[in-house]
């Protein structure tokens, strides 16, 4: 009969211990050793750590300075726009031929701008829905032109035969 010698534990390195779980710290063998998922987004070319940006304060776009089409920049800067800088330096990203600079602009002319374009768009929709003279205009129910819908009248006399 063939006698079993015993385990001789003192020979293992530290990592072999842990692995094995023979160690100071125990090691669950179904645990994730790998380090946390980050997410691929979109556009990796254009992120930017959203730590580094005041939301609350400015706006940020990419602005596109493309040597074909020059003047897209100084038109930004005309306008408030100013760069984002990291360590002195504007933030840039390579884009084809061109270079993209990240730009931000004060929340106070963001909105005022906003504010203006709403309104160019409400003056562009009341101009559009607008009926002229012999136009037809669905009804309530959305029966099609030309139904039973309201006529905007050429006539200003209330009887139309005289």
């Amino acid at each position: 009969m063939s006698k079993t010698l015993p385990r001789n534990n003192h020979d293992k390195t530290p990592d072999q211990e842990t692995t094995q779980g023979l160690g100071d710290q125990s090691r669950d063998p179904n645990a994730e050793t790998r380090p946390p998922r980050v997410r691929m987004q979109g556009t990796l070319n254009l992120d930017y750590p959203e730590h580094l940006l005041d939301r609350q304060n400015f706006q940020y776009r990419w602005f596109n300075d493309d040597p074909s089409k020059p003047g897209r920049i100084n038109a930004a800067k005309a306008a408030y726009w100013e760069p984002v800088l990291q360590d002195g330096a504007p933030v840039k990203r390579p884009s084809g031929s061109s270079t993209l600079f990240l730009m931000q602009l004060p929340m106070q002319y963001w909105l005022e701008d906003k504010a203006l374009k709403r309104e160019k768009i409400q003056a562009t929709m009341a101009t559009e829905t607008t009926l002229a003279a012999n136009e037809y205009a669905p009804d309530a129910q959305g029966n099609r032109e030309g139904g039973t819908s309201a006529r905007v009248s050429q006539t200003t006399n209330s009887n139309p035969f005289a």
